[in-house]
């Protein structure tokens, strides 16, 4: 046996075949695992042993690689017996006939293989006769375009799949770069990180020669390089023909570690038994209306695309040991491991857009707002769930990057109520307050979250599968949903219209009626798809009770309006009053006229009772503030002794409606 060490004495076994009527060939590996070609003496022909690839290689994008091994299942080397004719462009499956590209995949013209790092690629130069009359290292590494992820559903960035052979591990090893990166010198150096090694230097750029290979390669294998769609998210495409998550044909790119390690750990199924986890959810939930709700809220995020209908937040707020995260766990074990899905609210607001970008419809699960102190953050992050979108930012090379956008169902967990953290009525109006226990007794929550803890022991993520084929599989009553939706909205509505709320808490209603109508509609589907036999009448009239309940009077505008009056009201000599006791005087009560504070008494009241200031805006809208002509809120209000200085002024009229006629009935305190 003779060992071939370089590529002249490659070539010359290839002319020494030729010679005697045969140019067939098989590049051996050696028992020390180096490749070595093996000229057979007695038929004269240059024999190939190489290396078989396993089909069953997983795709990481950006920042991982794909180890694919190169042994058949057998522990041996596959052989071929290729036939290089000159001027035609050689097969890639000639040099290795199990590399990941598709059986007519070319190499470029005068271009060849070979197993032997640092002269991985070669190049042919000819003679006269058009014989090849030697060959030149090129590069260290056989390396091909394997796949093309064309810029659609959601992503306009295309990318490229590579796939190189290391000759370390006899593997074909592969990952994912945007294109743009192999289109200069200085960006295509990130192959190293993926275990190529390049070079780019003013003497010697080897990034340039491989952005040359790369882009012939593409051009030879054009027509057959295969393609498919590339996304950002997880949820349905546009025509809802289809769900990144469970798709074939859509790969799943994540955008960072973080989604990468939610995809891989975290959306994934568990099991398969779906007779036991119908039965386990029942018997977790039983009979009790808001774990009911909350786990259909699960179902319903994705059904809000589908749907047209707007996002919303919902939020249980309780203190500890009622259940909170075990009705958020049990809504996550639908798509998968809920442990690796939770995230706390204790995170920044990019942190939180990202999250909603990438679960794009399913249902996004943050738990404790109450540990966030930034209510700017927390106010952020129910605006973007409210708006659809989050921020535009601008791009490093100029422009803009891709604006994050989501629909779905935010499900929040809390101590203390969000909605007096936030500054927008429009927000507070899609946030569902569930100020409830999440179970009948601290003894029931405790039992739940053991049955919780053994049902995703068993399995979790294949709810959601089933899900989501029931919808595609029935796309075509698309309009009959839609129908139902309006009709469950219509007939809400109306029982809001009778239950004699005030118009700005009617209004609210009206809106959360939207959310408590695609879980109604959810509901009826689930038990269809499961055959859960949940009792969607008894559910939706209690949660929308207790949805109602909090608006009653209790629209924090109006909250805040009654606190702050009472407060001048009680402390009227002492403060409220020409003669105040105290020397600090907050504002000035004309009975039956008016109640006026300054201004920053306004904002210090707010504040000191954690309402937002933009229940102020709100005071405006009801006409309970008189105004200036330029409807500025500060006009001038008498204060004795000649003063008039700028105040906001209540209107006593509006204050008897909003706050009861007999609301001035007090014992002042004397100080």
């Amino acid at each position: 046996m003779s060992i071939i060490s370089s590529s002249k004495e490659f070539l010359a076994a290839q002319q020494a075949a030729s010679a005697r009527g045969y140019s067939e060939n098989r590049v051996l590996v050696s028992e020390n695992r180096e490749p070595a070609l093996e000229i057979n003496p007695t038929n004269l022909v240059a024999k190939t042993r190489l290396i078989n690839v396993n089909a069953n290689a997983i795709n990481f994008s950006d920042g991982e690689l794909t180890d694919t091994s190169v042994e058949d299942e057998n522990n041996q080397v596959s052989s071929f017996q290729p036939h290089l004719l000159p001027d035609e462009p050689h097969n890639v499956t000639l040099f290795f006939s199990n590399a990941p590209v598709t059986q007519d995949a070319k190499l470029p013209q005068r271009y060849q293989f070979s197993p032997r790092f640092g002269e991985g690629i070669l190049t042919e130069s000819r003679d006269d006769k058009n014989q090849i009359k030697d060959l030149s290292p090129y590069l260290s590494a056989p390396i091909v375009i394997t796949r093309i992820f064309e810029g659609e559903y959601g992503k306009a960035e295309e990318k490229l799949e590579l796939a190189f052979f290391d000759s370390t591990t006899k593997r074909w090893r592969k990952f994912i770069i945007p294109r743009e990166a192999i289109a200069k010198e200085n960006s295509i150096t990130v192959v190293n990180k993926y275990g190529y090694s390049v070079t780019h230097t003013k003497e010697h750029s080897e990034a340039k020669k491989l952005m040359r290979f790369l882009k012939e390669y593409e051009h030879q294998n054009h027509n057959i390089i295969p393609r498919s769609a590339m996304t950002e998210k997880i949820g349905f495409n546009d025509d809802f023909t289809d769900f990144a998550l469970y798709s074939k044909q859509i790969t799943i790119d994540p955008p960072g570690p973080e989604q990468k390690l939610l995809l891989e750990k975290g959306y994934v199924t568990k099991g398969n038994d779906l007779d036991y986890y119908i039965r386990s959810v029942r018997n977790i939930v039983k009979e009790n209306s808001v774990p009911i709700f909350c786990y259909a809220l699960s179902f319903a995020s994705v059904l809000i695309k589908v749907l047209d209908a707007p996002s919303f937040s919902v939020e249980i707020c309780r203190f500890s040991g009622y259940g909170k995260t075990v009705l958020q766990k049990l809504a996550l074990g639908v798509w998968g491991n809920p442990k690796r899905l939770i995230r706390q609210w204790k995170t920044t607001i990019v942190g939180i857009e990202s999250y909603l970008d990438f679960a794009d419809g399913i249902i996004t699960c943050l738990e404790d707002a109450h540990i966030n102190k930034d209510d700017d953050n927390v106010t952020d992050g129910f605006f973007m769930v409210f708006n659809g979108t989050g921020k535009l930012r601008g791009a490093k090379q100029g422009g803009n990057r891709r604006t994050p956008t989501f629909s779905g169902i935010l499900f929040s967990s809390t101590e203390t109520e969000s909605s007096h953290r936030i500054n927008l009525d429009g927000i507070r109006r899609r946030l569902v307050e569930l100020i409830v226990q999440a179970f009948p007794s601290k003894k029931e929550a405790q039992q739940a979250a053991r049955s919780v803890e053994q049902l995703h022991d068993h399995c979790y993520g294949i709810a959601g599968k089933q899900w989501v084929d029931f919808i595609m599989g029935n796309l075509h009553l698309k309009d009959e949903w839609k129908y139902n939706y309006q009709e469950i909205i219509n007939e809400l509505d109306n029982d809001a219209e009778k239950a004699g709320f005030a118009e700005m808490d009617l209004d609210t209603a009206m809106d959360q009626n939207r959310l408590i109508a695609i879980v109604a509609l959810s509901m009826q589907l689930m038990n269809t798809c499961f055959d859960f036999s949940f009792n969607t009448d008894k559910v939706i009239d209690d949660i929308k009770r207790m949805v109602y309940e909090q608006l009653t009077g209790n629209g924090k505008p109006l909250v805040a309006l009654r606190s702050i009056i009472s407060w001048a009201i009680i402390n009227e000599k002492a403060h409220f009053s020409v003669d105040c006791k105290t020397g600090k005087q907050h504002g000035i009560i004309e009975p039956g006229e008016h109640i006026a504070f300054y201004a920053d008494s306004v904002n210090y009241f707010l504040n000191k009772n954690t309402f937002n200031l933009s229940v102020i805006d709100e005071w405006k809208k009801l006409g309970i503030l008189e105004l200036e002509k330029d409807g500025k809120t500060n006009p001038k209000v008498s204060a004795g002794y000649n003063k008039r200085p700028r105040m906001m002024k209540f209107r006593w009229s509006e204050l008897e409606k909003y706050c009861g006629e007999g609301f001035y009935d007090h014992d002042p305190i004397n100080y």
